[in-house]
This record gives C-alpha cells, sequence and structure tokens, in this order.
C-alpha cells in the first residue's frame, strides 16, 4: 500500500491578487507511535461525562477509522473494565480485568470542562437612525450596540494504558473552543445555542486525539506559480493559464498534460518545473515532485516562499513514508 496520497482536489481558489491554488488530502502518520501496536481497545465512561457523550464521542471517532474498508481498530465490550479511573488502584484492577474483557489497552480519562457562558459587550456599529416612508433607511450613524459573545468550551484529558501491564502509554490534554456573536438590533443572524458550540468543539477535540493514535488524514494547500522571471513567451503563458482553468474544473489530468507541455518548449525559469512537481505530488509520486522541486529551486535566484515550502512538505512525507507503511499495515 503506498500510504502517502493525494487522493481529491478539494478546492480552487481564485481572487484578486490571491495567487491560485488547490487543497490536497495526505496522510499522516500517529503521533504516538506505541498507540498504533495496540488495536483492540475498550473504551470506558470518562470521569465527569454527564451522559457519557464524551464517551460515546470518542468511542463513534476511533470505529471510524479504517484503511482500506478494514478498521483500523478493534473495540471491544467495556463492560468488564466498568468504573476503573486512573488512580493506582484502578490501574492494577484493569490489569487484572483487561484479559476478560480482550483488550489490549483502554481508554480512559475525565471531561474537565464541557459547557458555555455568555459575555456582554458594547461595541460601536453604523446603524440607521432616519428611516423613508417606504422603511429603507435615509441616514446611518455609529451608535454603541450592545453584543453578546456565546462561547462553548470542551475539554478532556484521554488516556490510553495497557492493559497487559496498566502503564500509560500517553496522556494529554485536549481543550477546544467554539464562538458565536451577535448585536441587538444590528445582526441578522442569532446567537447560537449553546449547546451546539459545545458539541461542535467536542468534536474537534476528539478528532484531534483521535489523530494522535492513528493515521490521519490532512488538508493541504498548494498555492500555483504562474509566472517567473525567465520571460515565457506568450503562448506557454496561456497554456499555463488554461491549465489553472482546467485545475478551476478538477481537471488536473489537463491541467498537468498542458503544463507538461509548456515545460518541454520552455526549459527555463522556476514555475514550469514548480508545476509539474504539484502534478507529481497530486499523483502521489514524492521521488519526482522532490526532484521537480529541486529543479524548480535550482534556478532561482532569491527564495520562493512556495518553492520553499514544498520542499519542506515533500522531505516531511518522504521521512513519514516508513512509519506510515508500519502504521497502516
Amino acid at each position: 500500500m503506498r500510504a502517502y496520497c493525494c487522493v481529491a482536489l478539494l478546492a480552487f481558489i481564485l481572487g484578486g491578487c490571491t495567487a491560485p491554488s488547490i487543497t490536497l488530502e495526505t496522510m499522516e502518520p500517529a503521533q504516538v507511535q506505541e498507540t498504533t501496536k495496540l488495536r483492540r481497545l475498550a473504551v470506558t465512561q470518562f470521569r465527569n461525562d454527564a451522559g457519557g457523550v464524551a464517551t460515546a464521542a470518542v468511542e463513534n471517532s476511533l470505529a471510524a477509522v479504517s484503511f482500506g474498508q478494514k478498521p483500523y481498530f478493534i473495540l471491544v465490550d467495556a463492560r468488564a473494565l466498568r468504573g476503573i479511573g486512573d488512580d493506582a488502584g484502578d490501574l492494577a484492577r484493569l490489569r487484572r480485568q483487561g484479559k476478560v474483557a480482550g483488550a489490549e489497552a483502554v481508554v480512559l480519562g475525565t471531561v474537565s470542562q464541557s459547557d458555555w457562558r455568555d459575555a456582554y459587550e458594547t461595541e460601536q456599529r453604523s446603524v440607521c437612525v432616519a428611516w423613508r416612508e417606504n422603511g429603507s433607511c435615509r441616514k446611518t450613524a455609529m451608535r454603541p450596540v450592545h453584543c453578546v459573545r456565546r462561547t462553548g468550551v470542551f475539554a478532556f484529558t484521554p488516556k490510553i494504558v495497557s492493559a497487559a501491564t496498566g502503564e500509560i502509554i500517553t496522556s494529554a490534554e485536549f481543550v477546544e473552543s467554539e464562538a458565536s456573536k451577535a448585536c441587538h438590533g444590528v445582526d441578522d443572524e442569532p446567537l447560537a445555542n449553546g449547546m451546539t458550540l459545545v458539541a461542535d468543539a467536542r468534536k474537534r477535540a476528539v478528532q484531534r486525539f483521535r489523530n494522535q493514535i492513528a493515521p490521519h488524514f490532512v488538508q493541504v494547500e498548494i498555492r500555483l506559480l504562474t509566472d517567473d522571471d525567465s520571460g515565457i513567451p506568450a503562448p506557454l503563458k496561456a497554456s499555463i493559464e488554461n491549465g489553472v482553468a482546467y485545475a478551476k474544473s478538477k481537471r488536473m489530468d489537463k491541467a498537468c498534460s498542458l503544463w507538461l507541455g509548456a515545460s518541454d518548449a520552455h526549459r527555463a525559469g522556476y514555475a514550469l518545473p514548480y508545476l509539474n512537481g504539484v502534478c507529481a505530488e497530486y499523483a502521489g509520486d514524492l521521488d519526482k515532485a522532490r526532484s521537480d522541486y529541486e529543479l524548480a529551486d535550482k534556478r532561482t535566484v532569491k527564495p520562493v516562499p512556495e518553492i520553499t515550502e514544498a520542499l519542506a512538505r515533500i522531505r516531511k512525507a518522504q521521512a513519514d513514508l516508513p512509519l506510515l507503511d508500519e502504521q497502516v499495515r
């Protein structure tokens, strides 16, 4: 299995002076290698988790991890481990009960915050102070308005404990927040529901935990270079721009064909080898992508941020490959 993959052209951004870009999805390894060797997990009730909402969110998130339609984790029945916490006595009990549950490791921990609050503010806003007969605004002025900022916060500290030894493999706190603001008589959108904000924060915190212990996909924005200082002939510039248009239509195959043809006809400058590197990276060919990016870098007379970022990204992806291959095996 080729662990590094760019699976989709997700977005294309064009506007004003902003350079066009594509967004690729690539795989990164779990941040804690030891956890990837423990695939049979039991998720026990988290402390301070009213209604078991966070526990269920963690269990569902881990159950959803899969590669090649094969579940990454096997979640076993945690009833034999019910009530086990993370103090010394409980961890000793966990070792005795781990074999009963059939788990290699147990996920447990504590929810330290799961609530929302409102903060009241006053802002200067432009408001209507005079109206026409038809109901439209005739005159505006700056006036103080009362606003409410609602913030939902979720924080928890999950731990993964070896069922065989009672050793804590990993433990970290994850804190996320989500906010909504509305000003009375000014903003059309109402304040978001507080529990909805907490749920959004919880989702992100749980996802961060999942990414810590399992390989995961991330989105990477790659800016495109469409010109340089090498005097690209007008017809080839048109080919480059047409390639951008095809990329905008999610036709990277056609875009890459145009850019490759242009680079064959113009063997100078850094923009075209850079674009060829983007195509190779999109196809998952890291060796060719690195070669193309290095050629682009060699042709520069001063640092080009896009090329510097590309080289760093590819070198990291290549360094991650052995770890990814081991983790998804």
